[in-house]
């Protein structure tokens, strides 16, 4: 998503002081709430990372 007025980078507090945005994923709930933050930094492997997100899904899905 682009966001060059950096308001949704804003929203999520993930505008870094340079003002260039952190890696970050979101979990949001049913509810529209964000269940779990997964911070990026350090370019993890995205195969492991998907597998967490899916654990965390079923996890939150009981």
């Amino acid at each position: 998503m682009a966001d060059p007025e950096k308001v949704a980078g804003a929203a999520y507090e993930v505008v870094s002081e340079r003002g260039f945005p952190y890696r970050h994923s979101y979990l949001i709930n049913q509810e529209g709430v964000i269940a779990k933050s997964y911070d990026m930094k350090g370019h993890p492997d995205l195969a492991l990372h998907a597998g967490e997100v899916l654990e965390d899904i079923a996890s939150l899905s009981q």
